[in-house]
């Protein structure tokens, strides 16, 4: 063959890869659709679309939709978000095949996901295959509304600098409260403050005249620090439980006003030893925060210590009842010597993960300054442990790898635990455990269930357990694969399918353990499937619209109970049954 025919069979070749790949690459969709106001249908100009590609998985298994983020729209790879038109009209092109979720935004407006059906509620994913244009996305935009006020003294000088936050109460496993800052504002030369363009929901508001990194904007070179006040709850109480809930309605503008009263604040100081060296800890970050249970969680306070002595010091602390606790980093550069005793991986991983020294002290501020407080640095003792699966070789489960096993503490001031990897005989160890009261976590594959858990002979899977000292004996758990399975059918009043809702599966006894609540979501047929379940009775519930995890909360599940589906699932049963859906205005 000579060099030019060579040549030519080569670029025809090349050509007909090129063919090949064309043809290979699945032809590319699109969305379109339209934004307007919630109510009156006028079309929304300059409005944001963005798509997120999600992986989603065949089904739900566990606590709320798992679904695997491809790309997000800050990702460099996400397609172009859209910009609506005069006529609220809006075209997303050059999509691939898969599955995405939808938001529109526009400043005035609550941000919207495609399929919400009520503010901070869920969202559809959207599938999309190869060519297919997806018509009629429509979007109804909630205005936000706007909380405005005027922080004063109790002599009613205007307060300078104040932040002021916007907090949503939220759960984030049965029974266990958190608040989220959902806004913030700062007070001006006017004591004034004004939160907007606030998603339609119920808040609490909370001042705080103490000043933090990255407050400066807006401030003046001449403005002098507030003086410090205790952080106040709206109307004006430091305790949560007491402190007023603001609804905040599509478009409404409220008032809210505080005056902060004088009160006397103290100072906390003390040190941070390691009773194992002659020198202070080098790292240590200690931590103030309330005792009580369900508090608000950014009441707390954050230091470090000193390097040099170890010393620490919290100023302008209100009277109250808090948990103080440290944590020593350990000292990674420290110089290695002739007579360094040499250390392996395990041993370093060991140190920098699984074992960091901490201090705990429970403590009562009132009446006066707390000094000279003394934390002594420990370390935590291990439980060691075993699973096993009945009937069954550990090793022969699918996904057996991805079982581990941790604690949750149940007071405040939890410690951090990571759980070390699982041998392949099953046994644990779960390490740097310090004394007070779980809950026992135990992840496992969707097809198997905890059958029992025990540690030194007493159940600790389904109750709280207290843990006071070193532990001698094994915890065993026993794991089944004899769960029963539910494939349901939601479907509303005139008996038609709903798709794109969660349906949520919740135990009649033992509601505080999470991972017995299941939830699945809705296909566009209205089917779901949960597996993974346990013997024992349950209710299935699938409401029209409620924020995430509402279902969490002890008093929503009351309001709803004669609402939920009654199931009883035997060991391997499968049950198939059809669940009403529970309407919005309920």
């Amino acid at each position: 063959m000579t060099l030019m025919a060579w040549m030519a069979a080569s670029v025809v070749f090349l050509l007909q890869l090129a063919a090949l790949a064309t043809q290979q690459q699945p032809a590319r969709g699109s969305i379109e659709g339209v934004v307007e106001r919630a109510g009156t249908g006028e079309p929304i100009a300059g409005a944001e679309i963005r798509v997120m590609r999600v992986a989603m998985p065949v089904e739900e298994d566990r606590v709320g939709p798992r679904m695997a983020v491809v790309f997000t729209g800050s990702d460099p790879f996400a397609p172009v978000p859209a910009i609506t038109d005069r006529e609220g009209h809006f075209l997303l092109k050059d999509l691939e095949p898969g599955s995405y979720k939808i938001t529109a935004a526009r400043n005035g407006y609550a941000k919207q996901e495609y399929g919400q059906r009520i503010p901070a509620g869920q969202g559809t994913v959207v599938t999309l295959a190869g060519g297919q244009t997806l018509k009629d996305v429509a979007f109804y935009l909630i205005p936000g509304g706007t909380i405005s006020g005027r922080v004063r003294d109790d002599g009613g000088e205007p307060i300078t600098g104040a932040r002021v936050e916007l907090l949503r109460a939220t759960y984030v496993r049965p029974g266990k409260r958190d608040f989220r800052i959902a806004g913030s504002a700062l007070t001006d030369d006017r004591g004034e403050y004004r939160l907007y363009w606030i998603t339609p929901g119920r808040y609490y508001l909370k001042v705080d005249s103490q000043s933090r990194p990255g407050n400066s904007t807006g401030r003046s070179d001449n403005e002098v620090a507030p003086k410090p006040y205790p952080p106040m709850l709206y109307p004006g109480t430091a305790d949560p439980e007491k402190a007023s809930v603001i609804a905040v309605e599509p478009g409404t503008d409220l008032a809210a006003d505080f005056v902060l009263a004088s009160q006397r604040l103290y100072r906390i100081g003390g040190k941070v030893i390691d009773p194992t060296i002659s020198q202070p800890p080098q790292i240590t970050e200690v931590k103030l925060g309330p005792r009580q249970p369900g508090g608000f969680s950014n009441f707390s306070r954050s230091t470090v210590t000193n390097p040099t002595n170890g010393n620490f010091e919290f100023r302008d602390i209100p009277p109250g009842l808090y948990w103080l606790s440290a944590t020593m980093e350990p000292n990674v550069d420290a110089p290695i010597t002739p007579n360094t005793t040499s250390v392996s991986v395990a041993d370093l991983l060991g140190a920098l993960v699984f074992s960091r020294p901490a201090a705990h002290a429970a403590i009562d501020v009132s009446g006066s300054d707390i000094e000279n407080l003394v934390l002594p640095m420990t370390r935590g003792f291990s439980i060691r442990g075993r699973v096993r699966v009945e009937d069954r070789e550990l090793a022969t489960i699918n996904g057996f790898e991805t079982i581990h096993v941790e604690l949750a503490s149940a007071g405040p001031g939890g410690h951090e635990q990571l759980p070390r990897p699982m041998s392949a005989d099953g046994a644990f160890s779960l390490d740097n455990v310090f004394s007070g009261e779980y809950r026992l976590m135990v992840h496992v594959p969707p097809d198997l269930y905890v059958k029992d858990a025990r540690l030194d002979g007493a159940d600790v899977i389904n109750e709280f357990f207290q843990v006071s000292g070193p532990v001698s004996g094994i915890l065993e758990i026993v794991l089944s694969s004899r769960a029963g399975q539910i494939n349901g059918t939601l479907v509303n009043e005139k008996s038609q399918p709903v798709p794109g809702i969660e349906a949520v599966m919740v135990p009649d006894r033992f509601r505080d353990r999470a991972d017995l609540i299941k939830t699945a979501v809705t296909d566009k047929d209205g089917r779901f499937t949960i597996r993974g379940i346990p013997p024992g009775e349950y209710k299935i519930f699938a409401w029209e619209a409620i924020e995430q995890f509402a279902y969490f909360d002890p008093d929503v599940l009351r309001q709803f109970e004669q609402l939920g589906k009654a199931v009883s699932i035997p060991e391997s049963g499968k049950i198939t049954l059809e669940v009403k859906l529970i309407p919005a205005q309920q």
